[in-house]
């Protein structure tokens, strides 16, 4: 997911899950995933971040999650979708489409705007010994 200024989001999605703790297998995924964007894309100094979509911000015992891995949680996720949703009404009702200035401003405003999504809408792990 390209977030604009060279960065982008490695993205996991187990919103379905409902489990205690992310598991290896899950955990693994994610690192494949990461790999197979550096294998093709750090070359050309993007940078990601790793995100998994999980109902638990913890991950198991077993799994080796990397120390930059980021956890969007079942109540980040509401915010995030409700901002989106927010974001969608205000370029209706206040007729903004195509004045990019206007665009900008509010995407900043609901924490829309690039890497403000992982900062905004994101956490980190903890883990399970």
């Amino acid at each position: 997911l390209a977030l604009g200024n060279a960065e982008n989001a490695i993205v996991e999605c187990k919103n379905s899950t409902t489990v205690e703790s992310i598991s290896k297998s899950d955990c693994g995924q994610l690192l494949q995933s990461v790999q197979w964007f550096k294998n093709h894309y750090i070359d050309a100094g993007l940078k990601y971040y790793p995100v998994m979509i999980h109902n638990s911000d913890e991950f198991g015992s077993a799994a080796s999650p990397s120390e930059d891995m980021r956890i969007m949680t079942p109540l980040l996720l509401d915010n995030f979708r409700a901002f989106v949703k927010k974001f969608a009404e205000c370029i209706v009702q206040n007729d903004v489409a195509g004045k990019i200035n206007e665009i900008e401003k509010l995407l900043n405003q609901l924490k829309l705007n690039g890497n403000q999504i992982i900062q905004a809408y994101t956490q980190s792990f903890s883990k399970r010994n």
